[in-house]
């Protein structure tokens, strides 16, 4: 029998032998095969290809509701790669704007080892908006990251555009009818109605306009400005905002809607087509107690506009692009005058057509106006009306009547050329018996120049050293007596050929000294001017004392022929230029188009210097 104690020895060196045996048959065998320990995570560890991603936001979105395709570039080193962008992709339907990439995100943590890895991520978008329902595909997009070049993702994006049917129950936006073709200087007026049900509070609301502000070939002109409730800030598509004019509450399809409409009025400058299409009406409706509120959105038809050239064909010598539907009228406040007296003789221009963009007749080259001289003229326009105001001057005091004004006008609803004329004004002009001379006839000019004074203390009246030397009886010359005589005489004939040179106007000196003083008198005045309006007056009140004119009648006149001698074409066309510039910073409102006041000094310079003035 054993004893209690020799158990667990026995039992231990059992266990010992055993460990010995499976030792001595593991040094006998083969070594076993075993996996490969993994690499350290290092530097060559992090730099493995970058990992893209190529997705739509939403696969499934409201027509008129703006989305985008998501880019995310995942990389395992501390920066993201470059990435480039080839071009945008083209669907019929779908409005794309251009790329922009959101911040660089980075993240660390740790791995099986225990040590740190990096990754860095950036995300790029890509908005766009439906025009129309309907399912569309939108093809790869091909970019270009760390030099490598991808398109992705490998099939076309599934996107499905679905109608705004509740919108329709709580919005209302509608466009008044345009018109299919309008001609190069024809006005036009886009304008748009919007509006939300009345119970409905607004959290935010914008309108997608493509065409704002992207019209190529039309100028916008002044707007009429609203004064029933006033107008609010709109936020559009493309620019900052819109003011649109408040119409109260409008009843719709027998519900009440709080209305505001947007009206802009264009002129067509050259031939080509606009495109209205894609406008859109977002509104987001605020809901108590929502972080966020539900949006809606409400589109409005589409439209295109042709803008075609007004014919060679037919057109009028007098032509000057009077453009619509224009009416001419006259008055004259004056019409019993004396011959020589100055009447204000107004003729308005009325209607529909391009009443700033064409030239106001020249009354000297009308039929009838001969026997009256036009001193200067005077204009103001709105935007429906422009009225032109002739000082009008009669020679003859057999006149009885003002003649009709003609005006050649391009009818767009006709196709052709057609004349409009004021009434003619009867006038009865009092005279003298030789009634028919001109009253201004033999009129010496007005002279702003005082006669030169010959101060004695300028003339040196010492002998010549012959003279001196000569003594009193010597051959030297006269005597002192018959010198002082000459020299009188001398005096009194050069004082007199001064004066005379001055009335005849051959005095070099003095034009000279004319032109230097008128373009001082400029330069002061473009010093102080401010505005179209001020740089305008301060050239016409230039040419007009260089024309010994008044300055109303140089405005609006672009031809250097009208103002001198244009022989140097450069001159011609910068002069027509500046004053294009003027005026249609003074006259459409279009400040950005005005000329500075350098211009108006170059050209002025130039002018003189060359000859024309």
């Amino acid at each position: 029998m054993r004893s209690r104690e020799a158990v667990p020895t026995a039992r231990v060196r059992a266990l010992l032998r055993a460990a010995a045996c499976v030792l001595a048959a593991l040094a006998t065998s083969a070594p076993l095969s075993a996996a490969p320990a993994p690499a350290l995570a290092g530097p060559r560890a992090q730099s493995a290809e970058p990992r893209v991603d190529v997705y739509l936001k939403r696969k499934l979105v409201k027509y008129g509701e703006p989305t985008q395709v998501v880019i995310q570039v995942v990389s395992a080193d501390a920066e993201p790669p470059t990435v480039r962008f080839r071009g945008v992709p083209t669907v019929p339907g779908l409005r794309f704007g251009q790329y922009r990439s959101g911040p660089t995100q980075r993240s660390f943590r740790s791995d099986s080892r225990g040590r740190m890895v990096s990754q860095s991520s950036r995300t790029y978008f890509l908005p766009f908006q439906p025009e129309a329902a309907g399912e569309y595909a939108i093809p790869p997009i091909e970019l270009e990251v760390g030099g490598k070049t991808l398109v992705l993702p490998i099939e076309p994006m599934e996107l499905k555009v679905v109608e705004d049917i509740e919108a329709e129950a709580v919005l209302f936006f509608e466009r008044d009818p345009l018109p299919e073709r309008v001609y190069e200087g024809q006005p036009f007026t886009v304008a748009i109605r919007f509006g939300w049900l009345s119970s409905l509070a607004a959290r935010d609301l914008a309108l997608h306009l493509p065409w704002w502000g992207r019209l190529d070939g039309v100028l916008e002109l002044p707007r009429v400005p609203r004064t029933n409730e006033g107008e609010v800030e709109i936020r559009s598509g493309g620019v900052p905002s819109a003011k649109a004019a408040r119409l109260g509450k409008v009843k719709r399809g027998g519900d009440e809607f709080l209305g505001f409409e947007i009206e802009r009025r264009f002129v067509a400058t050259r031939a080509g087509t606009l495109d209205f299409s894609g406008m859109i009406f977002e509104f987001e409706e605020r809901r108590r107690g929502a972080f966020r509120g539900k949006s809606y959105y409400r589109p409005v038809e589409d439209a295109t506009m042709e803008v075609v050239s007004i014919p060679e064909e037919g057109r009028p010598f007098d032509f000057t692009g009077a453009v619509g539907a224009i009416e001419v009228a006259a008055d004259a406040d004056r019409r019993d005058v004396d011959a020589g007296d100055v009447i204000p003789f107004e003729v308005s221009f009325t209607g529909t057509g391009s009443l700033e963009f064409f030239d106001a007749p020249r009354l000297d080259r009308l039929d009838g106006f001969d026997r009256f001289r036009v001193l200067g003229t005077r204009e103001e326009k709105t935007p429906y009306e422009r009225v032109v105001t002739y000082d009008l001057v009669p020679l003859d005091a057999t006149l009885t009547e003002i003649p009709p004004v003609e005006l050649s006008v391009f009818d767009p609803r006709e196709a052709e050329f057609v004349r409009v004329r004021s009434k003619p004004i009867p006038i009865r002009v009092r005279g003298a018996a030789n009634g028919g001379d001109d009253p201004f006839a033999g009129a010496p000019e007005a002279r702003d120049d005082a006669e030169d004074v010959v101060a004695l203390r300028d003339v040196d009246a010492a002998p010549r050293a012959s003279e001196r030397d000569a003594g009193p009886d010597g051959p030297g010359g006269p005597p002192a007596g018959a010198a002082l005589g000459v020299l009188g005489v001398g005096l009194a004939l050069t004082t007199t050929l001064r004066r005379r040179a001055r009335r005849l106007g051959d005095d070099a000196l003095v034009a000279r000294a004319r032109r230097r003083r008128a373009l001082k008198e400029l330069d002061r005045a473009l010093r102080g001017a401010q505005g179209p309006d001020a740089l305008s007056a301060a050239f016409e009140a230039f040419v007009a004392d260089r024309t010994d004119t008044l300055p109303e009648r140089w405005i609006g006149v672009n031809d250097l022929g009208e103002v001198g001698d244009a022989a140097d074409g450069a001159l011609a066309a910068d002069f027509s230029r500046v004053r294009g510039a003027l005026d249609a910073a003074r006259f459409s409102g279009d400040a950005a188009a005005g000329a500075t006041a350098d211009d108006v000094r170059s050209v002025a310079r130039r002018l003189v210097e060359g000859g024309a003035l």
